[in-house]
């Protein structure tokens, strides 16, 4: 019958990868979804080939090449204008146009797993493009000092990049994606909203999907309208030190205002869940859970806890002052990674790689 597994049918699937003359063998437990979701075998290859470089010593992804061709334009992001970059990489099987995926990385930096989403995604058959905010900047460890560079920021450089990107002829520009770990999930929601990029006086494409992995939710949008024919989705984790309550709350009210949103809540995993064997202390981690705030208008915010204006550098220091702790557990959980790797690419199966008419 569909969907039974035979009983002789082993419940897993083994790869075996060779690694300079020796072998390892990994072992995924199969769960229906290799039917479901056809790109699985090509997540499982990769877990594998990472697993097996680990235990080898060799050099991970974080330590090989970026993925793609650098990509160079200007951004005011900081208020003068700076050369900033990205890669830009396309699929191996050639056609007439792909979906992009505009990649964005957290406070601390690209990872290997920003280099794994754009690998996974180019064997599917979508382009992508890893935009790098701080490199080209000289900023390391924005995690210790989040106000040295903001998600608002990083949203002038993403916006400026799908503008460069729009006029590429083998994108399509009907079928973008943008996607990010914290403070790059909290930049994919910004570039889902109407209202920042009304701000920005943007003229670059739309979003057809978001996903904002493990973003931070204590400062939103009080214009919670998304763009038209934009979905959202939030991956969060039930330990996250930046609380997934505020996400669902965010993702609550973006649907009440006519926006397709979902959310999932990873259990047992702390934030960036997906680096790591397991969770370790990170001491000098910023935390911004008790910094609700709320954005209005330009130059005006509203402080969630008195209801007090934030209009002046004054007020924002005072907010910072009080609500900003630091420490954190991070990281560690290889079976909610899984997971959550199936989940999004799934989504980009649906949303992106969709045959027309369906």
């Amino acid at each position: 019958m569909t969907g039974m597994r035979s009983a002789k049918e082993p419940p897993f699937s083994r790869h075996t990868i060779r690694v300079r003359s020796r072998m390892v063998q990994c072992i995924s437990v199969r769960d229906g979804l290799e039917m479901k979701t056809p790109h699985l075998k090509i997540l499982q290859l990769l877990a594998c080939a990472a697993f097996a470089l680990s235990m080898l010593g060799v050099p991970t992804i974080a330590q090989q090449r970026e993925v793609g061709t650098r990509i160079e334009f200007d951004s005011l992001a900081r208020g003068k204008k700076e050369r900033i970059w990205g890669y830009l990489s396309f699929p191996a099987k050639p056609q007439p146009k792909y979906p992009l995926m505009l990649i964005m990385h957290s406070s601390g930096g690209i990872h290997d797993r920003e280099w794994f989403f754009a690998r996974t995604l180019n064997d599917m058959g979508v382009a992508t493009f890893v935009l790098d905010s701080f490199g080209p900047r000289g900023l390391t460890k924005v995690f210790e000092n989040k106000l040295s560079f903001t998600s608002y920021r990083q949203l002038t450089d993403a916006l400026n990049a799908l503008s460069i990107l729009s006029h590429d002829k083998r994108i399509d520009t009907s079928l973008i994606g943008a996607m990010g770990r914290s403070m790059g999930g909290e930049t994919s929601i910004y570039l889902s909203l109407h209202a920042p990029r009304l701000r920005a006086q943007s003229k670059a494409p739309l979003l057809s999907l978001a996903l904002a992995i493990m973003p931070g939710c204590s400062s939103q949008e009080r214009d919670r309208r998304v763009t038209p024919r934009t979905d959202v989705h939030f991956f969060l984790a039930a330990k996250d030190f930046s609380p997934h309550e505020q996400c669902i709350e965010y993702a609550q009210k973006m649907r009440l205002a006519g926006g397709k949103t979902s959310y999932k809540v990873y259990p047992d995993a702390y934030h960036v869940f997906d680096l790591g064997q397991k969770p370790v202390w990170s001491a000098a981690q910023e935390v911004y859970a008790d910094c609700r705030n709320e954005f209005i208008a330009p130059g005006h915010s509203v402080r969630l806890d008195t209801g007090a204006a934030l209009r002046t550098k004054m007020d924002w220091d005072e907010l910072f002052a009080g609500c900003i702790k630091r420490g954190a557990w991070v990281g560690g959980n290889p079976d909610a990674t899984l997971q959550l790797d199936r989940d999004w690419i799934s989504i980009v199966e649906q949303r992106l790689l969709r045959k027309p008419g369906n």
